[in-house]
């Protein structure tokens, strides 16, 4: 009777009153042996790494010692391990050793605890991309080499060894350039940047395995031009991956994700090569039309894998794109909540106002835009984030709009202005050292603002001055703000990363 007492506890102390609590030598002795009985078997069950039940009650209990997993033990009661065959401990053995191994290879400590939601599929579409990649490179090299000579009679290595340093310079050059030009816009649009970085290294493969098509004197220039799309996508890759594995790493390591993302990349890049020597050589007898009927279909599988990974990170910070979409969502829904408080007359002491939803990251990250597409004839005002207020002065020549800036800046550290063909550029100016709370401020006051023009130009509005718009936009602002904070906390935003 004493034995599911002492197996159930967990705590040695109230084992040692029990003991005392007994005056009977020969009984104290017998709850010490159950006791030291008990917490074996304890012991076996808390070091067993899986169990498994089946339809008749057994249990499998793996035991590891020392990060290593022994051979499997059977157990049909709480108090009983049975051995099991030597064949089948071997086969669930095996199966338990290669699946660690695997999961400790390629998966990041804490998996799926500890990762943020869409890391595997995240990683199966990785893979798929670099072997699409893999396979669209083995054939521009080959196509390069034959553009250099390689079996043709007359050329020389020294030909080609120019070709390639004039190439390779290229590329350094349009390295130097892009990064100082577009090193500072990354971190606004990481997946937009993302995907324009694969887009351009399909660009350069393309150019690559197109330099045999055209005539000789246009071959140099069109691998020169290869390239340095290639080093774009070097640069733009290279910045928005470093901001992806800190989105990956929350709740773990950041060197643990960079370790198992070089080893998932090694795997693929040798499958790829693998794939890639059988389709080099599969392809070199085919005609030209099923050749690049084949390289288009690799192309857009590249594409579409880069955009289901973009779809699966998940970011709690609010850009233009992300605080678009939560920003016309809150809108819409907060005046469903108060036109349906308004008609059911709701009494604010006993119904308090309800708070309205917002889609969560994961939602937004779904229907966030990845294209960089400018927009040709936009039908709504278009707001710039961060321009400088001696651009908004030059645009100005009213001086009480000047000074309507200016008292903005000093009281709320941002302040809009109207600019463009009948006012349809929001532009937003920010004080030196704004938070990053503040330019949330400031853009959601952009979209009120832009709202309420979209209003007039339907004909619901009838101001016309430009401050007196301004005005009526942070007015309306001024309350919705403190319940679009209120929501986006809820919603899982982390407005202190804007």
């Amino acid at each position: 009777n004493l034995l599911p007492v002492l197996t159930s506890s967990s705590s040695l102390k109230k084992a040692e009153e029990l003991i005392h609590s007994v005056p009977d030598l020969t009984m104290k002795v017998s709850i010490i042996f159950l006791l030291i009985r008990s917490i074996k078997i304890e012991s076996l069950a808390s070091a067993s790494s899986k169990i498994q039940s089946y339809n008749d009650g057994v249990k499998i209990i793996s035991i590891k010692h020392n990060g290593v997993i022994s051979l499997p033990f059977q157990q049909k009661n709480d108090m009983q391990l049975l051995d099991m065959p030597s064949a089948q401990k071997l086969t669930i053995g095996n199966k338990e050793k290669v699946k660690s191994i695997m999961k400790k290879t390629f998966l990041p400590d804490g998996f799926p605890n500890k990762t943020p939601p869409g890391y595997l599929s995240y990683s199966i579409w990785s893979w798929v991309q670099d072997l699409s990649t893999q396979l669209r490179a083995i054939l521009a090299t080959q196509k390069v080499l034959e553009g250099l000579g390689v079996g043709r009679e007359g050329a020389t290595a020294l030909s080609a060894s120019i070709n390639f340093i004039i190439r390779d310079g290229c590329g350094m050059a349009s390295n130097l350039i892009f990064t100082a030009t577009s090193s500072d816009k990354f971190k606004s649009d990481v997946k937009k940047w993302r995907l324009f970085a694969d887009i351009m290294n399909d660009v350069g493969i393309t150019l690559e395995v197109a330099a045999t098509l055209v005539p000789t004197y246009f071959f140099l220039p069109m691998i020169c031009f290869g390239n340095m799309c290639k080093a774009i996508c070097g640069v733009a890759a290279g910045a928005c991956n470093g901001v992806i594995s800190v989105h990956w790493a929350k709740g773990s390591d950041i060197s643990d994700i960079n370790a198992k993302s070089g080893a998932q990349q090694t795997v693929s890049g040798a499958v790829g090569l693998l794939f890639a020597g059988l389709f080099a050589k599969a392809v070199s007898t085919v005609p030209t039309t099923i050749l690049w009927f084949l390289y288009t279909c690799l192309t857009l599988l590249h594409v579409l894998a880069n955009m289901k990974c973009m779809k699966l990170v998940a970011f709690d910070n609010f850009n233009t794109s992300r605080m678009d979409i939560a920003v016309e969502q809150f809108l819409e829904r907060v005046q469903l909540v108060v036109s349906k408080e308004t008609k059911d007359d709701v009494d604010d002491e006993k119904n308090p106002r309800q708070i309205p939803t917002i889609d969560c990251p994961v939602e937004v990250s779904k229907k966030e835009p990845l294209f960089m597409v400018p927009k040709l004839m936009p039908s709504s005002p278009i707001v710039t984030m961060g321009v400088s207020f001696d651009s908004l002065v030059q645009q100005s020549i009213d001086e009480i709009e000047i000074e309507r800036c200016v008292q903005d800046l000093c009281d709320q550290d941002f302040t809009l202005s109207l600019s463009g063909v009948n006012k349809k550029k929001i532009k937003i100016a920010l004080a030196q050292g704004a938070s990053p709370v503040v330019k949330a401020k400031a853009y959601f006051y952009a979209q009120v603002l832009r709202t309420l023009l979209m209003d007039q130009s339907s004909g619901t509005s009838t101001s016309t001055s430009t401050s007196r718009q301004i005005l009526e936009a942070s007015d309306a602002s001024k309350e919705l703000w403190t319940i679009f904070q209120e929501s986006a906390t809820k919603a899982g935003w982390n407005l202190d990363k804007t």
